[in-house]
């Protein structure tokens, strides 16, 4: 191994130790792990105990280890698996290389509490929407696909911003960022085309509820106004 790649994967195996050991101190029973995403085997080795156990085929498992590779500028991620989404099967969440080039490591450990946690909880226990609806492995491959990733992403983001509320960190550049990111989010939820389903107008009236609840809480909302449908 030359030298820069032994120095990558020297950093890369500290990150992971440090992971393992910040997961043992904040455990979750909706992770499975956290694993670094140049530690793919981990991964690997995740997909093929849910193989083994019968929850997912071939395919699934060598499509989701493709996507681990493709996550382009995501700097975290709870892999999506339609078939044991809300059944109680523990997710790992992967955190990739530009986490750290963005983010400290408070900051790291604050997402992957109050964002990834989320995700994985959404994905591990389905999400009861407000109607009584359940997302879960039944329905969530009817829904319209940037309609669930605007639902998941949306409740991440409340849950992250909700404990900066709490902490009393509405100056924080961190919270600035998720402020906006919520704002856009909400506009980007409401020019989604395509809602035809039964789930996706439930979806809909849930996030439009959540949204109209929570949103006026954010210092930023004065300066906000909700997109027309």
């Amino acid at each position: 191994m030359d030298e820069p790649n032994k120095r990558r994967d020297t950093i890369t195996n500290k990150r992971q130790r440090d992971l393992d050991l910040w997961f043992a101190q904040n455990p979750n029973d909706a992770v499975a792990g956290i694993y670094h995403k140049d530690r793919e085997k981990r991964l690997g080795k995740y997909l093929y105990g849910l193989h083994q156990r019968g929850h997912i085929g071939i395919e699934r498992m060598v499509n989701t280890l493709r996507k681990n590779q493709k996550t382009g500028q995501a700097m975290a991620y709870v892999p999506h698996v339609p078939e044991i989404f809300g059944k109680d099967v523990p997710l790992p969440v992967v955190v990739a290389p530009l986490m750290y080039r963005t983010h400290t490591k408070p900051q790291v450990e604050f997402l992957l509490q109050y964002h990834e946690f989320q995700h994985a909880e959404d994905h591990v226990r389905g999400i009861r929407l407000y109607d009584g609806t359940m997302v879960d492995a039944a329905t969530v491959e009817t829904a319209n696909p940037k309609l669930l990733h605007m639902l998941l992403e949306s409740r991440a983001l409340l849950c992250e911003l909700t404990e900066h509320l709490r902490r009393g960190e509405t100056s924080s550049d961190e919270f600035k960022s998720a402020q906006t990111s919520a704002f856009n989010t909400t506009d980007q939820f409401w020019r989604i085309r395509g809602v035809n389903t039964s789930i996706d107008f439930s979806i809909l009236q849930d996030r439009k509820r959540a949204f109209y609840e929570f949103l006026p809480e954010l210092p930023g909302f004065r300066n906000y106004s909700f997109p027309k449908r």
